[in-house]
């Protein structure tokens, strides 16, 4: 193969190797390429005669090997397949058949190596490098349970996301718009990563209570007291 180690040459005589990727009595693979390669020993002894061989040498090429690329990719990301231009073998952290999980790598910078051999037993691989993004930090701050007529509440939390909920308009509750009972209200980010995720609290809106006076009947002035 072409990445070969140097090959030791030797004859009948200490003669002259001659050849692509000979150098003295050594035959360099990669200097020689790939393709069939004539290698010759001349020998002249001490008449001045001169006496030849040579044998032939194949050198195949490394197999070509291509892993497509991938875009990295947030922890909560789903699988994802990986391909190449042949049918090798995958390898890496978070690497199981064809498949890389995210959430099994970790957060961080990952290589992953697509290795194949091929019909002449030789082998060759391509690695690329992925990297799998941590989420961001989201918390939202929690709320103190409210009257349904009370005015709106300021919504707040450790980032500028978007709430949501019922009730919710913008960063505002409106207890009156939700109605009375219990009501999840949720913050959710985007990082400059594209990595989304989200922090939820609960605010329960109390009904106010029934209250019924009854009704007075008319009184004179110099009427005795009316029990309310």
């Amino acid at each position: 193969c072409i990445d070969h180690s140097p090959i030791n040459l030797s004859g009948s005589v200490q003669g002259v190797y001659s050849g692509p990727g000979v150098a003295g009595n050594m035959f360099y693979p990669n200097f020689a390429g790939p393709g069939l390669h004539i290698i010759a020993l001349t020998y002249t002894d001490t008449y001045g005669n001169v006496g030849s061989d040579s044998t032939t040498i194949e050198v195949f090429d490394l197999p070509s090997v291509e892993i497509d690329p991938i875009s990295n990719v947030c922890v909560n990301h789903s699988t994802v397949t990986l391909s190449g231009n042949v049918m090798g073998t995958y390898s890496g952290i978070g690497v199981i058949g064809n498949s890389f999980y995210p959430a099994a790598a970790g957060v961080g910078q990952h290589n992953i190596s697509l290795t194949y051999t091929d019909g002449n037993g030789y082998v060759s691989s391509d690695t690329f490098t992925i990297e799998v993004f941590d989420l961001p930090y989201v918390s939202i701050d929690s709320l103190s349970s409210v009257c349904l007529d009370e005015s709106s509440v300021s919504l707040s939390g450790s980032v500028s996301g978007t709430f949501s909920g019922f009730g919710v308009t913008g960063n505002t509750f409106v207890p009156n718009a939700a109605g009375s009972g219990q009501f999840i209200i949720t913050l959710t980010y985007v990082d400059g990563n594209g990595c989304q995720n989200s922090d939820s609290t609960f605010i329960e809106v109390f009904d106010l209570p029934l209250v019924i006076i009854d009704s007075v009947p008319y009184a004179c002035i110099n009427g005795g007291p009316v029990y309310l």
